[in-house]
């Protein structure tokens, strides 16, 4: 138990006590004048020719009245990590000639292939008119950026929007640092179906779609499967777990050629129904997502989630996966404290620690270069 609480999610945990200094925080968002509302950021750290460039992806509601159905993805800039550009609106107007009006659920990933020198992507959810309804055209937006987040190309869609599409959703995102594919899977909903479906990005042949994954005999899911995948370094596998949410399961899928998906089985996992939780005086959903991530030291497979406790309480808790053997440990939670805790993200530290660390800091101090796992926070 001690060994994993200790290099766990967004505390850069291979680092000593003292490199840790506490400072004031800066207005990312810019967030000032008329009442507006801003949810879901997540952030980068971006090296290009000995620069580190930050980059924050977020929804922003310019309607307020009307939120969450005028989001709008917005990305910040930094070098300095004080002071942040201002914030733009991502491209609406995609290379299939659509103007899109609203988009949502960014995800950042870094591509440093060859063939993809220096990239950095946004993935999220694009649409038009009315949300979850037939003829919003939505996909899902590929944005990219070779100069570290300071500009943006057009969003690439993902997905040919049909007229029985009501909503492409929650992509998330993660790379084979073996041969530099690229996998976004995410949620396709029609007026018929709930599937699983993956995007690909192949270098040299472009984006490529397979699916459906798993699901019943007709590739179908109960709603809101949150599709998150994880990169096998020692096996060259990439793993796909997602929620079966009636059947209070996680499931966990396979490949090896970016093409064929194999079924790893389930396991419990209860408490992952869609909740809520009062914010503000006012109710709002609180769907449990996955975070996962590669333990290259001990070869496991890290997730982590919330999920509604027996105490009544929602906390997050964690679990690890053997690929070898398919099996799990338990949901331990991590910090039932008996407050609410939501979405967590996690990510591996980089770098190898100083002397003055010790064997208690963390496993990941061990190795002198750990490969970073970007996190898939969602809600």
């Amino acid at each position: 138990m001690k060994r994993f609480l200790l290099f766990l999610a967004v505390v850069l945990i291979a680092l000593p006590a003292a490199a840790f200094v506490t400072s004031s925080a800066s207005n990312v968002s810019a967030s000032s004048g008329p009442p507006r509302a801003v949810m879901e950021p997540t952030v980068h750290i971006q090296q290009i020719d000995g620069v580190a460039h930050g980059i924050a992806a977020y929804m922003n509601f310019p309607d307020v009245t009307n939120a969450p159905l005028t989001a709008q993805i917005q990305v910040a800039h930094t070098t300095d990590f004080v002071n942040w550009s201002a914030p733009v609106t991502l491209p609406l107007t995609a290379t299939n000639g659509v103007t899109y009006e609203k988009s949502a659920d960014p995800v950042l990933i870094e591509v440093n292939h060859w063939y993809y020198p220096n990239w950095l992507f946004c993935f999220g959810t694009l649409w038009k008119g009315i949300n979850n309804q037939p003829g919003s055209a939505s996909t899902i937006g590929a944005w990219h950026s070779t100069d570290g987040g300071v500009t943006w190309s057009a969003p690439e869609p993902l997905d040919t929007p049909q007229p029985d599409t009501v909503f492409d959703d929650k992509p998330a995102a993660a790379v084979a640092s073996s041969n530099g594919i690229v996998y976004v899977p995410f949620t396709r909903t029609t007026t018929t179906t709930t599937q699983v479906w993956v995007a690909m990005l192949l270098p040299t042949r472009g984006w490529a779609l397979t699916g459906p994954v798993g699901g019943d005999a007709n590739g179908n899911w109960p709603n809101l499967p949150g599709p998150t995948p994880a990169y096998d370094s020692s096996t060259g596998y990439m793993w796909l777990f997602m929620f079966d949410r009636p059947a209070q399961t996680i499931r966990a899928f396979f490949t090896g050629d970016a093409w064929i998906w194999h079924d790893a089985g389930s396991v419990s996992a209860h408490g992952i129904g869609v909740g809520s939780v009062t914010v503000g005086n006012t109710s709002v959903q609180s769907v449990p997502f996955l975070s996962a991530g590669f333990d290259p030291i001990f070869r496991f497979i890290w997730l982590f989630y919330h999920r509604n406790g027996d105490n009544g309480v929602v906390n997050i808790v964690s679990r690890r996966f053997n690929p070898f053997s398919w099996s799990w440990t338990g949901p331990e939670p991590l910090n039932p404290d008996g407050h609410t805790q939501l979405n967590p993200a996690f990510s591996w530290a980089t770098s190898r620690t100083s002397p003055s660390r010790t064997t208690t800091t963390t496993p990941a101090a061990d190795a002198a270069a750990i490969p970073a796992t970007p996190s898939t926070p969602r809600t």
